[in-house]
C-alpha cells in the first residue's frame, strides 16, 4: 500500500480546493454575459490578463474561399466529391473576406493546395459517405503571408476541418493553454473561417500555421518579433546542426501512393531505443521552394534578397539534400542518450539532455486532455544548442481532436488498460504518464513529480481556468457560426464519425457538446488536482487510482451543476 506523503486533514483540504477551484470557474462563466464593452480579456478567470490576440474581437468568422481551375463541384451537397489529392500539390487561388476588419481581407493570391492529414484524412474522404466528406488541407501560398493579422508570416497553411470533434473546440483550446504556458517557446497561432471551395460552402475550418518542416529557420532567436517563432538552424555538421522530430510510429510505412516504396531506416526515418521518429528538419526536400528566414552565416543559399523586407531573406533549395547519413546517425545516438537518462531515473543525467521547463508543460497538456496519441504519433521536439549545451525541447502541441473525452477506441485497442478510467474518455485515471515511454519514467522521479506538481497546481486556477472560459466564449459569441457549419454537416452529430464514445454520439447539437466538454474538463481538472495534491512519485499504477475517492462521472458531484450553469449563460 503507497503510503500518503500528505496527512489526513491535507487530503480533506485538497478535496475541498478541487471543489472550489471548480465553483470559482463556474461563478467567473456565469458572469460573462455581457457582450462587448471593454477589454475583451476582462472576464476571463486569470490572474494576469493576458493580450486579445484571440478570436473575440471578430464580428464574425471571416470567409476563406479558394479557386481551383477547371473544377465544378456537384449542385448537391451531399453528392461525393474530393477534387484534393493527398500528396500532389495542384494550382489554385485564394481569396479571405474579413468583414470586420478590411485590411486583413485580401482576393485572388496565388498558391497551391493538397490534401493533409493521416486518419483524418481517411476519415474525411470516405467516398461511400458524402455526408462526411469534409476534408482536411494544406495550402501554399508562392510568398509568405499573414492570415487575419497573425503575427505570423507563412507560406504554408493548414485548415483542420475537425470532422470528429462536434465540439469544434479540442484543437483551439489546445493551442490556446499551450500559448499560455511559459515553458514550451511556441505554439501555433489559430482562428476559424468559413470555407468556400469553387463558390461551395463546405463548413468551419480551424486555421492554424503549418508546423514547417523544411525550412532554415523559425524565425529568429530569442523569438522573433514579427513570427514568435524560435530559429532550428541547420548546419553540415551535425554535431552543431539543430533538429525538427516528430515520434510517429508509423513513419515506416509507406504513403498511400507508394504502396511499393521502400523506406529505409537512417535514410528516412530514425529508430531509436526502440522507437520510430520523423526527421522533420533538416529536410530531404525533392521540390524547388521559397522560404522566409532570417540569413544564417554561410550555410543559406541567398540567390535573391527581397528589398522591402530587408530583415528576411529568400532562399532556394534546388535538389539540395540538406540531411545526410551523418544527421541521422547524431540525432538517432542523441534521442538514444535522453531515453537512456530518462530510463535510469537519474535527474543529473537528465537534466543534462533536456529542457526540463517545456516536457513539464507539455506534458500536463497531454494529462490534462488524455490526447489519444500521446503514445506515438505527433509528439514534437527539437534538439537546439543553448548555453548549457545542447538540449531537447518539447513542442509545440498538434492534433488533439481525439482527447479530452472524445476518444474510445474499445475493444480494438487492447493495450488501453483496464484501471484506466473507462481508457481515454473517461475524466478519471493517468493517461499520459501510462501511455508514453518518456513521461512513465519522469512521472517515478521524485524531482520531475514535484515540478509536475507545482506547476499544475499553479496553472489549474489560472491559465487552465482560463482555457475553459475561452472555449465558453467561442461558443456563445459565434454561435450562429458554428451552427451554420452543422447545417452544411446535418448528418454529421449523432453518428459515430470514427472512435467517439456513446456519450458524445448522444449529443444532438453544438452547444451541447461544448456543455459536455466544459464539464469533462471540470471533472478531469479536480481528479488532477487531488492526484497531484495527495500523490507521489511512482503512484501512477491501476491498484492507487482506483482508491480515487472521486465519482468518475460526477467531478465530485458538480458536473451536473456546472452543466446546468453553462446552460443559463449560452
Amino acid at each position: 500500500m503507497v503510503k500518503p506523503i500528505f496527512s489526513k486533514s491535507k487530503f480533506i483540504v485538497s478535496i475541498i480546493l478541487a471543489i472550489l477551484m471548480t465553483l470559482t470557474f463556474t461563478i467567473f462563466a456565469v458572469g460573462c454575459r455581457e457582450e462587448g464593452g471593454g477589454d475583451c480579456c476582462c472576464d476571463e478567470p486569470i490572474v494576469t490578463p493576458t493580450p486579445c490576440d484571440e478570436l473575440e474581437d471578430f464580428a464574425q468568422f471571416a470567409s476563406f474561399k479558394i479557386n481551383m481551375p477547371g473544377v465544378v463541384p456537384p449542385q448537391n451537397i451531399n453528392q461525393s466529391f474530393l477534387p484534393l489529392d493527398r500528396y500532389d500539390w495542384q494550382n489554385a487561388t485564394f481569396t479571405m473576406v474579413c468583414n470586420t476588419y478590411d485590411e486583413h481581407s485580401f482576393d485572388s493570391i496565388a498558391g497551391r493546395i493538397r490534401g493533409r492529414g493521416n486518419s483524418t484524412w481517411n476519415v474525411g474522404t470516405r467516398v461511400n459517405q458524402p455526408h462526411m466528406q469534409k476534408w482536411p488541407f494544406r495550402i501554399r501560398f508562392n510568398t509568405p503571408q499573414s492570415m487575419l493579422g497573425s503575427t505570423s508570416v507563412s507560406t504554408d497553411w493548414s485548415f483542420i476541418a475537425n470532422l470528429s470533434d462536434y465540439s469544434q473546440m479540442r484543437n483551439e483550446a489546445k493551442a490556446f493553454l499551450g500559448r499560455r504556458l511559459s515553458g514550451m517557446d511556441w505554439q501555433t497561432r489559430s482562428r476559424f473561417v468559413h470555407v468556400y471551395f469553387n463558390g461551395q460552402y463546405r463548413g468551419v475550418y480551424w486555421m492554424a500555421e503549418q508546423l514547417q518542416a523544411n525550412t532554415n529557420a523559425w524565425g529568429g532567436r530569442p523569438q522573433d518579433a514579427v513570427s514568435g517563432r524560435v530559429d532550428v538552424v541547420y548546419h553540415p555538421d551535425p554535431a552543431i546542426s539543430e533538429y525538427f522530430i516528430e515520434l510517429d510510429l508509423r513513419v515506416n510505412q509507406p504513403p498511400a501512393n507508394q504502396p511499393d516504396l521502400v523506406l529505409v531506416e537512417g535514410v528516412d526515418y530514425i529508430r531509436a531505443a526502440g522507437r520510430l521518429y520523423d526527421m522533420r528538419f533538416p529536410d530531404d526536400t525533392r521540390e524547388r521552394y521559397r522560404v522566409y528566414s532570417r540569413v544564417v552565416g554561410e550555410y543559406d543559399i541567398c540567390d535573391e534578397t527581397d528589398e522591402k523586407t530587408p530583415r528576411y531573406s529568400f532562399v532556394y533549395n534546388a535538389r539540395r539534400r540538406y540531411r545526410t547519413t551523418g544527421h541521422f546517425d547524431y540525432a538517432r545516438d542523441f534521442l538514444t542518450r535522453v531515453d537512456s537518462a530518462i530510463v535510469s531515473r537519474n535527474w543529473s543525467r537528465i537534466t543534462d539532455l533536456i529542457d526540463v521547463s517545456s516536457f513539464v508543460d507539455f506534458y500536463l497538456v497531454q494529462e490534462l486532455f488524455k490526447e489519444i496519441d500521446v503514445g506515438g504519433l505527433s509528439i514534437h521536439m527539437t534538439i537546439r544548442n543553448t548555453p548549457r549545451g545542447r538540449r531537447i525541447f518539447k513542442g509545440p502541441l498538434w492534433d488533439f481532436d481525439l482527447s479530452a473525452g472524445n476518444a474510445d477506441p474499445g475493444d480494438n485497442w487492447s493495450a488501453t488498460p483496464r484501471w484506466n478510467a473507462n481508457g481515454g474518455h473517461g475524466t478519471t485515471g493517468i493517461w499520459a504518464a501510462y501511455m508514453n515511454r518518456w513521461f512513465r519514467e519522469l512521472m517515478r522521479v521524485p524531482q520531475f513529480f514535484n515540478l509536475a506538481r507545482e506547476r499544475f497546481l499553479e496553472i489549474a486556477p489560472n491559465q487552465v481556468s482560463s482555457m475553459q472560459n475561452h472555449v465558453l466564449r467561442l461558443a456563445r459569441v459565434y454561435q450562429d457560426d458554428f451552427d451554420r457549419n452543422f447545417e452544411r454537416w446535418n448528418l454529421q452529430l449523432g453518428r459515430r464519425t470514427w472512435v467517439q464514445p456513446p456519450d458524445i454520439v448522444a449529443l444532438d447539437s453544438f452547444m451541447d457538446n461544448v456543455r459536455h466538454l466544459v464539464a469533462w474538463f471540470c471533472a478531469r481538472v479536480a481528479h488532477l488536482t487531488h492526484f497531484f495534491t495527495y500523490g507521489q512519485a511512482g503512484t501512477i499504477t491501476g491498484p492507487w487510482i482506483t482508491r480515487l475517492p472521486l465519482n468518475p462521472d460526477g467531478c465530485c458531484g458538480f458536473r451536473h451543476l456546472l452543466s446546468r450553469e453553462i446552460n443559463n449563460i449560452v
